[in-house]
């Protein structure tokens, strides 16, 4: 496997699809949670008494899950979560780092848990048991369902990577709080003034608050005429703003698909007004040329 990007996994793609790098969620996926790093597994938490040594030790037991009997180290890891269950992981360099086979990835398999609960009774929401190999370099894939279904309210998660033979963790992933998803529903009455039209959009956006990378997509159908353009605009719900981003694509059918055009970022001042809601997105069309459907963008609360 070639190094990761930083940012990570790519929201849309075909998941279905054998992937060369690294996995992806389909556009329509609501991504509910996003991992960037890894943590290698210590099987003994703490020691008791204040000794150079200790008999008493407590083990690295993780939401109710038995840590591996030893050591181990992963070098990078990212993972992406859809509000379906959906689950894309990328590993690498999962490796022993204790005992005789040391340095190896002790020909073990591994699959993939998430926990969002904080205090027992855990609920274990798991990929395939059986788990995928891991490669002689410790690098590895998970492209599955989550069983059960994530909820949708899941704030301070663990994501685990666990032994396929005994179910202990060797790893766990470090969430990522800089990548943040928006749904956005566009229609004629968030207008202003409202438009009576049986169009309808859905914008997917996909916004890093660290680099202000933004990308994503907005469907629509049932236009009254065809579209003519596509802007996200600033300003509150209710009152009509400038453009800021122009979107590109979607012109000269009721029908379609607008794009954010590809390396668009965000300056400061776009950033604090998207998470202060300031911002909205709008279809343009031959009948409605001051807009015909809207979007608040409401950025999601933490």
């Amino acid at each position: 496997m070639t190094k990761l990007n930083p940012i990570k996994i790519c929201l849309y793609g075909l998941l279905v699809a054998a992937l060369t790098l690294v996995g992806s969620l389909p556009a329509t996926a609501q991504v509910l949670l996003r991992f960037d790093g890894g943590i290698g597994v210590i099987p003994v938490s703490s020691g008791a008494g204040e000794g150079l040594t200790s008999e008493v030790v407590n083990r690295n037991i993780v939401r109710g899950v038995q840590p591996a009997g030893q050591p181990w180290v992963i070098s990078e890891l990212v993972a992406e979560v859809s509000a379906d269950g959906m689950i894309a992981v990328e590993g690498q360099g999962l490796l022993l780092t204790g005992g005789s086979n040391i340095g190896s990835n002790a020909n073990a398999s591994v699959f993939a848990t998430l926990i969002c609960e904080t205090a027992a009774p855990f609920v274990e929401r798991s990929t395939t048991m059986t788990g995928v190999p891991l490669e002689v370099n410790g690098d590895f894939m998970i492209e599955d369902m989550l069983m059960p279904w994530p909820p949708m309210e899941c704030s301070r998660p663990v994501l685990l990577i666990r032994n396929a033979a005994n179910m202990g963790w060797f790893a766990a992933g470090i969430q990522d709080y800089n990548g943040v998803t928006i749904i956005t529903m566009l229609s004629g009455l968030q207008e202003v003034p409202p438009v009576a039209t049986p169009g309808t959009g859905t914008a997917t956006l996909d916004v890093n608050l660290a680099t202000g990378a933004l990308s994503g997509t907005v469907t629509f159908s049932g236009l009254t005429s065809n579209a003519t353009a596509s802007h996200i605009h600033q300003a509150a719900a209710g009152v009509n703003g400038p453009i800021i981003i122009p979107l590109a694509g979607g012109a000269g059918v009721r029908a379609g698909t607008w794009m954010v055009p590809a390396g668009t970022v965000m300056t400061p001042a776009q950033l604090a007004a998207l998470q202060a809601n300031q911002l909205y997105i709008q279809i343009h069309t031959l009948t409605n040329p001051g807009g015909e459907i809207r979007g608040q963008i409401i950025f999601p609360a933490p």
